[in-house]
């Protein structure tokens, strides 16, 4: 079972911003977070309950630390006294802040002045207006390592992805990537910016973080994600990185494995393009739901691609029990398989998946793609009736 971060901070401006700012940070990097705003109401806010969270269920404990707490009579009188009396007894409860503007030692004697407690070390580069991403960036990353220390044991790594939700809190998965938002249930309702500048940076981050910890090399994942979300994991944690996945999905798992590619008696379409021009290679996967009119929407004001594969069940009938959990890791192998053969045969130079499947078959067609260059993943709209270009994995 996880055990929190409980984040301290004080709810003035720019301390507010700047931490929900580390707070997004880490839960884009899977760290689940005790936060005040998530754990009680308006006019709920008791001290018992926090004193509560950090001497029974948290397994950290992280300030974010701006000149205005040495202010704050919760956070210097009940917050880090609760803290220190944890650490006290439990060796394996972590504690340290992220400063925000301050001069290290200098704020840290303030502290220790106002509070008599000392706090423990500083979590990454000190966060300042000039470079706050990468600040925050190492910020995250180090509370992330510590957290992994604190919690991982020798069994695989349990995972849970919500892109469309809010995380339940109740989740007892070590990992909890609550990535909603900045994701929406509508691909429209988003920037598609997120996917480079925070997403993707934050799934290489939790990979290495992972591995620098030693960590068990197989993921236990779970949720409920987009396709784009979900080929954005698996590709990450792909067959060349060691790692291998178990997914989990309506009481149902099925692995990852390196297998001989079988699409099962799936039908494979090719329609070659005719022009010199485009070198996309279009994939289109018909699980769940027959894309032809959306693809064709999406596709229409563009140049023809060099070539279009489609691939349905092996009936030609879309639907949701298509795919099958003993099948579906060599079926993601076909479908790699196929597209390295088109690369080779067609000389393309992109590929574009629009796919329309259970979130495993993406998540393992991802773990297959390690060697098939610069993939593009196109997000269905909400109403199903179109795409959205989402992610690039290269």
């Amino acid at each position: 079972m996880s055990s929190p971060l409980f984040l301290s901070y004080t709810w003035d401006e720019p301390s507010l911003e700047g931490a929900d700012a580390l707070d997004l940070a880490l839960r884009l990097r899977g760290v689940p977070i005790w936060r005040d705003r998530r754990r009680m109401g308006w006019g709920d806010y008791k001290s018992e309950t926090v004193q509560a969270a950090i001497g029974e269920q948290c397994s950290g404990f992280v300030l974010h630390y701006a000149e205005p707490v040495l202010d704050s009579d919760f956070v210097c009188d009940i917050e880090l006294p609760a803290m220190d009396a944890r650490r006290r007894r439990d060796p394996e409860f972590f504690s340290g802040a992220v400063f925000r503007f301050s001069p290290l030692a200098q704020a840290g004697q303030r502290l220790r002045d106002r509070a008599n407690v000392e706090l423990g070390e500083p979590l990454g580069s000190r966060v300042v207006d000039g470079d706050p991403t990468e600040g925050l960036r190492a910020a995250a990353n180090d509370v992330l390592a510590r957290y992994l220390y604190a919690q991982l044991d020798d069994n695989v790594v349990r995972v849970q992805v919500e892109t469309r939700d809010a995380l339940p809190v109740e989740s007892e998965a070590v990992l909890q990537l609550a990535w909603a938002p900045p994701l929406a249930h509508d691909a429209d309702e988003y920037d598609h910016g997120v996917w480079t500048q925070q997403l993707q940076p934050a799934l290489a981050d939790l990979r290495q973080a992972l591995t620098d910890t030693r960590a068990p090399r197989t993921l236990r994942v779970g949720g409920n994600m987009h396709l784009s979300a979900a080929l954005a994991l698996g590709y990450e944690f792909r067959e060349p990185t060691g790692w291998s996945l178990q997914l989990d999905r309506d009481g149902l798992s099925c692995f990852s494995d390196r297998v001989a590619p079988d699409l099962g008696g799936w039908r494979v379409v090719r329609s070659p393009g005719g022009g010199d021009v485009d070198h996309r290679l279009v994939i289109c996967v018909h699980a769940s739901k027959n894309l032809d009119a959306a693809v064709t929407r999406h596709c229409g004001e563009l140049a023809p691609a060099k070539i279009r594969v489609d691939i349905s069940p092996p009936d030609g009938v879309a639907g949701r029990t298509t795919v099958t959990p003993d099948s579906v890791n060599a079926l993601a192998a076909a479908i790699a398989a196929e597209v390295l053969h088109i690369r080779d045969a067609y000389g393309t130079t992109e590929t574009h998946l629009y796919l329309a499947c259970p979130w495993p078959l993406a998540a393992l067609l991802g773990w297959h793609l390690g060697s098939c260059g610069r993939v593009v993943c196109h997000e269905a709209a909400v109403g199903r009736d179109t795409y959205r270009t989402s992610c690039v994995l290269l």
